[in-house]
């Protein structure tokens, strides 16, 4: 009989290397006080490679914040929970996964997000719409299933929600971190979900 063959462990891509090089350096040093070369340096790669996968540092930190939160409702929406559950979840992961990254990564990504007028190629310059509108189809698939009322205001349950959560992470910065992000995404889940939908439920 054979023996299984072990796994051979996975070598982590150039960009992974950048990415995770990004994370520790901001935290350590802040985003102002690194350089496209102390990250590839800190990544062990050649300096040349950063620009095969962003255009600036800007870039980088968006990269980061966008492979934590983009694709969080793919699951969600597929899953056999009710709409009150999949808003809930949604609230709480995206927090969780901004907080994961810690709160430097967060002010610095918040920062280019709210200049992306004037870093016009900015890829996240329309996240919040983006967000706005993975949540807006969600709702609309709740409608369909017979779940919430076809009157539910579903752009303004949206709105709601998502400026809820900006806003939060925005405090957060502004509270150096005053407060753990995720526990905040439940508490306001326990208070406000419910009673948002409530109205329109069937």
């Amino acid at each position: 009989m054979c023996a299984a063959k072990e796994k051979k462990p996975t070598i982590p891509s150039t960009k992974a290397k950048l990415l995770a090089a990004g994370v520790k350096l901001v935290v350590e040093k802040g985003f102002n006080n690194i350089s496209v070369e102390d990250i590839t340096k800190t990544a062990g790669v050649a300096k040349g490679s950063f620009y095969t996968y962003f255009k600036r540092k800007e870039d980088l930190i968006q990269e980061i914040n966008r492979s934590a939160t983009d694709g969080l409702l793919d699951g969600i929406a597929s899953s056999n929970e009710d709409i009150e559950d999949k808003l809930q979840m949604f609230v709480v992961l995206f927090v969780s996964s901004v907080q994961a990254n810690e709160i430097q990564i967060c002010r610095q990504w918040l920062c280019n997000l709210i200049n992306a007028p004037e870093i016009v190629d900015i890829k996240d310059k329309e996240k919040l719409e983006h967000d706005l509108k993975e949540l807006r189809n969600l709702l609309k698939e709740e409608i369909y299933a017979g779940h919430l009322k076809k009157k539910t205001p579903i752009a303004l349950i949206a709105n709601l929600i998502m400026c809820q959560i900006y806003g939060m992470l925005a405090c957060w910065c502004m509270s150096e971190g005053s407060f753990v992000p995720k526990e905040w995404a439940k508490g306001f889940c326990e208070a406000q979900i419910r009673p948002i939908l409530k109205p329109y439920f069937k």
